[in-house]
């Protein structure tokens, strides 16, 4: 671990102002002062709203939540489409915290995903620059090899079919689109665990309702392994 942080404010979604200003009022003096004076992607000038505030340092409680909270210390962490680190949330304590991914080297910057990674980098660069205002320059969106970004569509297709395969389609091609988005994984060096535990959890849904029990076993034996390193 990292870092575990208590949220200054936890949200719906990205945050409803309405929401975000009600929570405000609600805050002690000293946690209002720390949020104010975080930074403002679409701020006019000097003029910051919570609104911007809110926006440009809420992250995601975990890759697939929708739900988002605001940490201070947490906001600060640089975005890299190739994140040594992911964050998850812990309820029983109620912090949010920060795991390392991959291997870390000294020296070497820590850094979390803002947005969706698994899509190609023209979809990485757009989101980027509507939500944060910045052109990320990490190794994934420097290189001018084609190969990633192939394999980024790719994946933005698979995990598209693979939904429609959870919601009434054919078990066994289910799986097969869950093995190959985590070779996919692998070759783009896409190392956060919880991207790969809800893939190993979905292909044990489909198993299950194939009625291969072996199979099975073996997916919860893979999503609880992810779910003990992304934890």
């Amino acid at each position: 671990q990292i870092l575990a942080e208590r949220p200054l404010m936890s949200l719906e979604g990205r945050g409803d102002p309405t929401e975000a200003g009600r929570k405000l009022e609600a805050m002690p003096s000293d946690s209002r002062e720390k949020l104010v004076q975080l930074a403002d992607a679409h701020a006019a000038g000097e003029l910051r709203t919570l609104e911007g505030i809110v926006d440009t340092n809420c992250i995601q409680r975990s890759w697939s939540s929708r739900a988002s909270v605001l940490c201070p210390t947490m906001s600060r962490f640089n975005h890299s489409c190739l994140p040594n680190c992911e964050q998850t949330w812990d309820p029983e304590t109620g912090y949010e915290q920060v795991f390392a991914s991959t291997q870390i080297h000294k020296g070497e910057e820590l850094s979390l995903p803002y947005v969706d990674v698994a899509v190609p980098s023209a979809e990485r660069a757009m989101t980027l620059w509507a939500k944060y205002r910045f052109r990320c320059f990490c190794p994934a969106c420097a290189t001018k090899e084609p190969q990633g970004d192939l394999r980024r569509a790719r994946m933005k297709q698979l995990a598209f079919r693979l939904e429609n395969f959870m919601e009434d389609g054919d078990a066994r091609l289910g799986i097969g689109v869950v093995e190959e988005l985590l070779e996919l994984y692998d070759s783009e060096e896409l190392n956060p665990k919880d991207m790969r535990f809800i893939m190993a959890s979905k292909a044990f849904e489909l198993a299950l309702r194939e009625g291969n029990m072996e199979e099975a076993s073996r997916w919860a034996n893979k999503a609880a392994v992810f779910a003990e390193v992304c934890r």
